[in-house]
């Protein structure tokens, strides 16, 4: 029993010599917000048919995305957020007679704000990044048209179409 009780007065001698620093700490807690913006979903529209007007029989026709005949599409969305821009392009355009040729090369797109200036041109056969300026963009398109020396007189059409998605994210 003495043995016991001995080492019962060491032990607790022990536990009264540890340091204050060496028994548990209070335990510290932060917190912060998890936040997130969904935006608008962005938006294009047609605005303008790309014309190539009257066109003789043989001849060929261009018209630059800068020319009042071009093709203009509206992009609006959010803020300054980038955007990928896709084309699907005619090939042809189909009439009366044979199709008519459509080719577009490296400059016959291009994007400006919205107040009718083309800023940069592009190639509207590739996919294209751009970021929206305050919200939104025109996109400009120009191409040339291809007739055949006996070509049918008459109207002739294609659809092009353009696809906007956000490309952040």
């Amino acid at each position: 029993m003495k043995r016991v009780l001995g080492s019962l007065a060491l032990t607790a001698a022990l536990v009264a010599t540890v340091p204050a620093a060496a028994q548990a700490q209070e335990a510290a807690s932060a917190d912060i917000n998890a936040t997130a913006t969904v935006l608008a979903n962005v938006s294009v529209e047609g605005v303008n048919d790309l014309r190539f007007g009257d066109i003789l029989p043989g001849f060929d026709r261009t018209v630059s995305p800068t020319n009042s005949d071009a093709g203009l599409f509206r992009i609006t969305g959010a803020g300054d957020a980038p955007v990928t821009l896709s084309f699907t392009l005619p090939g042809t355009l189909t009439g009366p007679g044979e199709p008519l040729t459509v080719s577009f090369d490296e400059e016959s797109a291009g994007f400006g704000n919205m107040n009718g200036t083309v800023l940069e041109r592009f190639d509207p056969s590739s996919t294209y990044t751009l970021s929206l300026s305050e919200g939104g963009r025109d996109i400009f398109l120009g191409g040339t048209v291809s007739t055949a020396g006996d070509q049918a007189a008459g109207s002739y059409t294609g659809q092009v179409t353009l696809e906007v998605s956000y490309s952040g994210s």
